[in-house]
């Protein structure tokens, strides 16, 4: 990045505090006062448990050149002066994405999309220098943070957007202005605070309100809701029904190992494996096939994204211990569909099958009964032990309960004691709740070898 402050406090609608230093160049931009760059520009977001501005001297003393305030300070350092830090943060990354020439591909839905967005990323990284969000900077802050980290020769940019609320994407969307919009499923993540599937539905659909003109959409063609959608905007649809322009046809699961599939698109057919299991791995890599042939990769670039993807940490990651125990780590959030779709993946493992599932947050009233079904279905799979972690997943017990496998533990301490005692080799064991929980604790020491 070489960006002036004149070029920022104009981007942002700031007042330079001292003009004289309008030429000096920044070359990075942090809202983390522990991670400050020699030469980057500090800007003092306040949230709920912080307030930057309580850090503006100890990021000048690592290296700051300039902050951005909401606050009238005093400071023998530049400082550009807005109303708002956050929204001109929001500003400086939208100013600053305008400056290249890059595909965006923005992409939302209820789960599914951390994966989605690493497999489309990797299809795209076979010809485009690609870049993409990491971790889980998908909101106001951390899509900001994603942008300034673009190196200056990116191609492709895949943004994952995230919300809890309605508005939050709309805002997102229209810094990032995407190509393409690509929203996964409609699902019941948020619930409690958006009210019902349709408000979910219409939370999602915010991704469409940046789209530059000519930009499109890519929508899974099989979820229920997104079907109802109709648009101005040109919409392309994926999933495993007759007649949708990009098609999953002949599926072969391949246990825990991954899944292939033929696709059909374009007038042509050509196989894909996933090396990841489940059938909503399928669903992922369509969506991926989708934006690969939209930005003009051959098949087989597209099968080699696909087939060389690595999720991101936490993400359905499979990997086998020293004691020969395979864990399948897929801790970092959980939903009721999501962790359906976990547990049918657990379904197909060799041995013995034992699943930690802890409470999924954010489903509002609907949640005990939304819990309860989980269990069941855990049961319905014949998971071999299923251990349930936490208040919400009492409920998770109960209807596993017909089953003489399940156990109830308060925490996940508890539940670590008792798998150091029952564990042996050749058990899978899946690991898995909302990111409240914590449970990459649990997946450290089971990768560890306990």
């Amino acid at each position: 990045m070489r960006l002036t402050l004149r070029e920022i406090a104009a981007a942002v609608n700031g007042r330079l505090s001292k003009p004289e230093y309008e030429n000096l160049i920044i070359s990075g931009v942090t809202t983390d006062s522990r991670n400050v760059p020699e030469g980057s520009l500090f800007v003092a977001v306040a949230g709920e448990f912080f307030d930057g501005h309580d850090f503006i001297q100890s990021a000048f003393h690592k290296g700051a050149s300039c902050a951005v305030t909401h606050k009238e300070l005093e400071s023998a350092r530049p400082l550009v002066i807005v109303e708002d830090t956050r929204k001109a943060l929001l500003l400086l990354a939208s100013y600053y994405l305008g400056l290249f020439n890059v595909k965006i591909v923005a992409i939302t839905g209820s789960s599914g999309k951390t994966t989605t967005k690493d497999l489309i990323a990797s299809v795209l990284s076979q010809r485009y220098r690609t870049h993409k969000t990491t971790g889980n900077l998908n909101n106001d802050i951390g899509l900001p943070i994603t942008v300034f980290a673009m190196p200056t020769d990116t191609e492709t940019a895949v943004l994952e957007m995230g919300m809890n609320h309605l508005g939050e994407i709309s805002v997102l969307s229209r810094v990032a202005k995407p190509d393409i919009a690509v929203i996964t499923n409609i699902g019941v993540s948020h619930i409690e605070n958006l009210g019902s599937q349709k408000g979910i539905l219409r939370a999602k659909l915010e991704i469409l309100e940046g789209l530059k003109p000519g930009g499109f959409a890519i929508f899974n063609g099989d979820d229920e809701h997104l079907n109802t959608v109709k648009s101005t905007v040109s919409i392309y649809r994926y999933g495993l029904g007759k007649g949708l322009p990009f098609r999953a046809i002949n599926i072969v699961k391949h246990g825990i190992s991954g899944i292939s599939f033929t696709c059909l698109a374009d007038n042509q057919a050509f196989d894909v494996f996933a090396p990841l299991p489940g059938m909503h791995m399928v669903y992922n890599a369509l969506a991926a096939v989708s934006v690969g042939l939209a930005l003009g990769l051959t098949c087989e670039e597209i099968q080699a994204g696909i087939k060389s993807f690595q999720p991101s940490s936490f993400r359905l990651n499979i990997t086998k211990n020293n004691r020969g125990i395979t864990i399948i780590d897929d801790a970092y959030n959980s939903n009721p569909v999501s962790a359906a779709a976990a547990l049918d993946v657990l379904a197909e493992a060799q041995g013995r099958r034992i699943c930690v599932l802890g409470d999924m947050m954010e489903l509002g009233e609907r949640g005990p009964s939304m819990h309860y079904e989980t269990g069941k279905h855990a049961a319905g799979l014949g998971i071999d032990l299923i251990l349930c972690v936490g208040e919400l997943s009492r409920h998770t017990y109960q209807g596993a309960e017909g089953s003489s496998r399940a156990r109830y533990f308060a925490d996940k301490e508890q539940a670590l004691s008792f798998l150091k005692n029952e564990l042996r080799t050749g058990d899978t064991v899946l690991v898995k709740a909302s990111r409240a929980m914590a449970f990459e604790e649990i997946s450290r020491v089971l990768t560890g070898g306990i």
